[in-house]
């Protein structure tokens, strides 16, 4: 189910539908999991923001995308996104989900808001924001995120997940 982002911001993410192909300029793509670009088809005349791997696997999914809606993004790197209504800033995090699969960190006039995607949300996600926004060795944060926006598809589990490193050794 498509989730809309609060009203009057210039993006969306994860989110193909009539409304946020009319009001919404910027797309952000966070991984290739059909439930995140369902009706993605119907998007072709905006940028598309993705990892080049979400990239590369959607395009495997919905081959008669162009490949030139993508503009690319990696984890780590900040993009300056200009917009006639005040340039921001996004910045792609590691989100601990599937290959490719990342949180997009907005900064703006509108204020800053976290993106969370799917992810696996632990101390190391946390860790890799900016100190501005994470407290670190007994002092606060100096800059409060505004929304955090976080997509919790197993809030609650019946089951135990393996960590990240006990999924990684059982692969090996």
């Amino acid at each position: 189910m498509a989730i809309e982002m609060p009203q009057g911001l210039p993006f969306s993410v994860d989110t193909w539908t009539p409304s946020s192909k009319s009001s919404k300029r910027h797309h952000f793509l966070t991984h290739a999991h059909k439930d995140h670009s369902s009706n993605i088809t119907s998007h072709s005349s905006f940028p598309i923001y993705s990892t080049l791997l979400t990239k590369t696997l959607l395009l495997q999914h919905y081959p008669h995308l162009h490949p030139s809606l993508f503009l690319q993004i990696e984890v780590g790197h900040s993009l300056i996104i200009h917009d006639p209504h005040g340039n921001f800033t996004v910045t792609a995090f590691d989100a601990n989900h599937c290959p490719g699969a990342v949180m997009f960190l907005f900064e703006g006039q509108f204020g800053n808001i976290l993106h969370t995607g799917d992810c696996r949300l632990n101390l190391e996600c946390l860790l890799n924001l900016p100190d501005k926004y994470v407290g670190r060795k007994g002092k606060k944060a100096t800059c409060p995120l505004d929304c955090v926006f976080l997509d919790c598809t197993f809030g609650t589990f019946s089951r135990s997940m393996p960590t990240k490193q006990s999924s990684i050794q059982q692969v090996h």
